[in-house]
């Protein structure tokens, strides 16, 4: 049986001292306690060492470089220093909902083959949600497939606070996300997730702080048009298998979207050097798009399209 003995949460963090002391409280502040929290910190200021220096007193271990590092250098190091059963990686700008450690371990402990763990996602004003009683219901999935039809269909999820068994994600390459550029958090998951099974909470335990310079939400440093692709393709080759004929429907019902999707609202740094019929034809020429999708893609369109995606593919959701 797990316990919060189990747990360590590692907190990644570059230069946001105010934000990072509101995850740090986020943790603190759990209904469960008892797991280990630490901060992996690089291009160190003066003010992140004094925050850290306060937060020694209450537990909070730090490990610090002053070099700058890549995000994914951290998240490495992170991984290495890595000791318990269950490890949660998460970033220093979002804010947790205060059960959140608690409905994992009720997850881990109903479901012994869970590898990973996410939150859903929804947006959700920050003082009804901290107050909000979270439902118990979860999508279960048995595979990596099924976890990633899931994502492609359009489930909402937090890779923040992500929960990983440790010896899986392990095995994992952070460096995975390279030829993803920004939208690689998906492909480390699925790497992550192995052999086991996943989760996604119904309920959206991680509220992600948008502000000024975050690099998430500024389109001119990508995604680009081949690291969209790349993702497509990461896809297809999960999704469309004769062994998960129910998910290959689902690659063919979302394929055009996803592309269309890309272009429009992802690839914004491609519009002035490309067209979206040079888009198409490249992403046709790659095989990211693929002919049957055309077909697919295009009739059913909109709601009806996730609605018949979901049900094809069984993705049902359970009370744990």
């Amino acid at each position: 049986m797990y316990t919060a003995q189990d747990i360590e949460v590692f907190v990644l963090t570059h230069k946001r001292p105010d934000f990072l002391k509101d995850t740090l409280d986020c943790y603190l502040n759990q209904t469960v306690q008892g797991f280990r929290l630490a901060v992996f910190s690089n291009g160190h200021s003066p003010e992140t060492k004094q925050l850290l220096g306060e937060y020694a007193a209450r537990g909070v271990e730090s490990f610090y470089v002053d070099e700058e590092m890549r995000s994914e250098d951290n998240h490495a190091r992170a991984l290495v220093a890595a000791s318990r059963k269950v490890l949660v990686m998460a970033h220093d700008d979002d804010f947790i909902h205060p059960r959140y450690i608690e409905h994992l371990l009720a997850l881990l402990n109903k479901y012994p083959q869970l590898s990973l763990i996410i939150s859903g996602h929804q947006s959700m004003n920050k003082a009804d949600w901290q107050t909000a009683t979270p439902d118990r219901q979860v999508y279960h999935l048995k595979n990596k497939n099924e976890f990633a039809a899931y994502i492609y269909s359009g489930g909402g999820f937090a890779f923040s606070s992500a929960c990983y068994k440790t010896d899986f994600v392990k095995r994992a390459d952070p460096y995975t996300c390279k030829p993803f550029g920004k939208v690689g958090d998906v492909p480390f998951m699925v790497a992550a997730c192995g052999a086991g099974e996943a989760a996604v909470t119904c309920f959206p335990f991680i509220q992600a702080r948008i502000h000024a310079g975050q690099d998430s939400y500024d389109y001119a440093t990508g995604p680009h048009a081949q690291e969209w692709f790349n993702l497509s393709l990461f896809y297809r080759n999960l999704l469309e298998r004769p062994e998960f004929p129910r998910l290959r429907l689902v690659f063919y019902l979302q394929n055009y979207r996803h592309i269309r999707i890309g272009w429009h609202d992802w690839c914004c740094c491609e519009h002035e050097k490309m067209t979206w019929g040079q888009f198409f034809r490249q992403a046709l020429a790659c095989g990211a798009l693929c002919y049957k999708s055309l077909i697919f893609g295009t009739m059913v369109r909109g709601s009806y399209n996730h609605y018949f995606q979901r049900k094809i593919a069984k993705l049902n959701v359970e009370e744990f």
